[in-house]
Order: C-alpha cells, then sequence, then structure tokens
C-alpha cells in the first residue's frame, strides 16, 4: 500500500528476473497482494540462493514516509538482498539501511555507516545476513524537499 496516496491504480507490479507474476488483486484502498510464480522449482539441498525480484511502481505524487522493508516471519531467511533504483527528479537527498527490532525504530534516520554516499546512477544495494525472526530490514530515504 502507498500511504499516502490510497487510490486504486497508484501501485503498479512488473517481474523482474527469476519470476513471473502470477496473479496481483487490489483492495479498495489500494493495497496491492500478489502471487509470484518461480522460474523453477526449489529443492532444499540447492548449493547457491535462488534470487528473483519484481518492480513496484509508484504512480502518484504525493509524498510519503519511504521505506523498503522486509520483516522474515520464519528464522529460515539467511540473506536479504535490497535493491533500489531511483531516476530523476526523484532522487534522494539521503538514503540509509535499517535492521531494526520494530517497525518504528526503521523510522529513525542514522547517522554513521548505515547511510549510503549518493550514488549519481540513484541505484542503492544492501544485503542483509543472518536475519532474525520479526526484525525488520530494508532501505529507507529523505526526498530533497522533506525535513531532515
Amino acid at each position: 500500500i502507498y500511504e499516502a496516496d490510497r487510490r486504486r491504480g497508484v501501485l503498479a507490479v512488473e517481474a523482474g528476473q527469476g519470476c513471473q507474476i502470477e496473479r496481483v488483486t487490489e483492495s479498495h484502498n489500494g493495497a496491492v497482494r500478489l502471487v509470484i510464480a518461480l522460474d523453477r522449482d526449489l529443492e532444499p539441498q540447492d548449493p547457491e540462493p535462488y534470487v528473483f525480484s519484481y518492480r513496484v511502481l509508484v504512480h502518484s505524487s504525493m509524498r510519503t514516509h519511504p521505506y523498503l522493508l522486509h520483516q522474515p516471519g520464519s528464522a529460515n531467511v539467511l540473506r536479504y538482498t535490497v535493491r533500489a533504483q531511483f531516476r530523476p527528479p526523484g532522487l534522494p537527498q539521503r538514503i540509509w539501511w535499517f535492521a531494526a527490532e520494530t517497525e518504528a525504530e526503521a523510522e529513525y534516520a542514522p547517522d554513521g555507516e548505515c547511510i549510503f554516499k549518493p550514488d549519481p546512477a540513484g541505484y542503492y544495494v544492501k544485503s542483509f545476513n543472518k536475519l532474525f525472526n520479526g526484525w525488520c530490514y530494508g532501505l529507507s530515504w529523505h526526498w530533497p524537499l522533506d525535513d531532515v
């Protein structure tokens, strides 16, 4: 869901690498749920992790507190990688990664090593290893007109 603009049609989803979008449903307030079909079957004995990606496109000029967040529901998630691509004029003023026990903690802008150096191409990547069940992992940012 896009908190600042809860109309239908604000969010769109596109398949990226390693998967297909099987089904997308949208609620009356713009919340999108999707079913992803992986390009191959997975086996517990697979030696390498399986990588897939998808894009969520936001079609709104309304601003919201932005973040990409993953909250694993089991201890079986060993690695999570977040990639974000921004395109002009929508380049963030400041972007950081977080690993926090609660979603509320993830909203605070940190100092130090969590802050990414600005990338002129607008591309940011962070990998998280050894995830804790129930914690929140992801990226957050300030837009140029936000109060920092």
